[in-house]
């Protein structure tokens, strides 16, 4: 899930930025892109993102794989960030 999304989530604003900051670097977020290939997503949903203008489209395997992590990442913020509002 790109930072600016991130950072959009409801209940993120309240939190302090030391668990704005664990938040923003959960492992379930990684991936590890290279430099330019993280430069094509830009701030993209990765099921926005169909691929890098001189290294090619995504293959369709790989594309399913890419959604099933963002959708597993994106339920790991919701609850991180629900879990770091209850301890308040």
């Amino acid at each position: 899930m790109p930072l600016k999304e991130i950072t959009e989530q409801s209940g993120f604003d309240q939190l302090s930025f030391e668990d704005q900051k664990a938040i923003a670097n959960l492992e379930e977020n990684f991936m590890g892109l290279g430099k330019q290939t993280n430069a094509s997503k830009g701030a993209k949903p990765i099921s926005a993102w169909s691929g890098h203008s001189k290294l090619g489209a995504i293959a369709e395997e790989a594309q399913q794989f890419l959604n099933q992590k963002d959708e597993a990442a994106r339920a790991a913020i919701a609850k991180a960030i629900s879990e770091r509002l209850g301890k308040k």
